[in-house]
């Protein structure tokens, strides 16, 4: 089975392009540790609907449609600046889908 790639609309990054968007993340990261001195937990939602089958990417919410990156914002920050994270299962949606916290 031979595997494919779609062409890339913008050049591959060197190494240093890498290198220096990881420097800039750690900065982001220590400023966001600086300021949060004496805070040990962060609760909050991970996803804003409930949890949905694997390979799904558009959302009805309300009368819209939303994106995968949209209803994952409240996690995309703490994921981009590398910070742990534990999922719990809270509840139920009235389908008895999975709401975690």
């Amino acid at each position: 089975m031979e595997l494919k790639v779609a062409p890339r609309a913008e050049p591959t990054p060197s190494a240093l392009d890498v290198l220096l968007k990881f420097a800039a993340r750690d900065r982001m990261r220590a400023k966001l540790l600086r300021e949060w001195t004496g805070i040990d937990v962060l609760l909050m939602p991970v996803c804003g609907i409930p949890a949905f089958r694997h390979g799904e990417t558009r959302f009805p919410v309300g009368d819209k449609q939303l994106g995968l990156f949209q209803v994952m914002m409240p996690a995309t920050i703490w994921n981009l600046l590398g910070f742990p994270a534990l999922t719990l299962p809270w509840g139920l949606s009235p389908e008895g889908l999975p709401v975690g916290k």
